[in-house]
């Protein structure tokens, strides 16, 4: 199960380089990430997730003018949600890649 687990992680990994990249180009067209118009920062703020293509894992973010956090949370009932290795991922602005877990090495 565990190497199941570990490939399924890639899902989490893909949603949160894919917003990161939409609230790229919303800082570079708004020159804020939180802006209004920006479709994507809605769809994670305020206590809104995107969920991933699966259903694995939920994607929420914290966001202010000039940066944001998104964080990866395994879904209650999918087969992530037994993954103590990696039970979080998260990606800032600046691309930092953090986890949470018993084994955060192997997260990212």
């Amino acid at each position: 199960m565990e190497h199941v687990r570990k490939s399924n992680r890639t899902e989490a990994k893909v949603v949160l380089n894919d917003v990161a990249q939409r609230l790229q180009r919303c800082f570079t067209a708004y020159s804020a990430y939180n802006n209004d118009a920006c479709t994507v920062a809605g769809a994670i703020s305020d206590g809104n997730t995107i969920d991933s293509e699966h259903g694995y894992y939920s994607i929420a973010g914290v966001l202010t003018p000039t940066t944001f956090v998104l964080t990866a949370t395994a879904v209650s009932g999918s087969p992530q949600a037994g993954d103590k290795r990696c039970k979080t991922l998260s990606l800032d602005q600046a691309g930092k890649r953090d986890a949470t877990g018993s084994n955060i090495t192997e997260c990212w």
